[in-house]
């Protein structure tokens, strides 16, 4: 396998790691704020102001589908870059794919730690 077919084959098992996480964001999000925390006397809230702005206008719908827009958008402008610097979109979408599995990370452990 020449190297270009190795990172063409990388990159999209990045873009797969990256839609996965975003997926699995998605639903811990949703989990965490469907569910009220009174016996500790609050709430869980989305801390990204644009994805509240979008939970709030639309509900769960509504932050769905930045969700997915910004999916789209990461991923769309990484096929772009990969044209010309493939390596270079196959890191921007590892970095994507790690930053959203550390908040799914982070979610879990919020909801084991509230028995949620």
């Amino acid at each position: 396998m020449d190297l270009s077919a190795n990172h063409s084959t990388r990159i999209w098992r990045a873009m797969i790691g990256f839609v996965v996480a975003s997926f699995l964001d998605f639903l811990m999000t949703d989990a965490l704020l469907s569910r009220s925390v009174n016996d500790h006397g609050f709430q869980f809230v989305e801390s990204n102001p644009v994805a509240a702005y979008f939970l709030n206008v639309g509900g769960t719908v509504g932050l769905a589908g930045f969700k997915i827009a910004m999916v789209a958008v990461v991923t769309a402008s990484c096929r772009i870059i990969a044209v010309k610097r493939l390596i270079a979109a196959r890191r921007i979408l590892d970095f994507a794919a790690a930053t959203g599995s550390s908040v799914v990370i982070y979610s879990a452990g919020l909801a084991i730690q509230y028995h949620l």
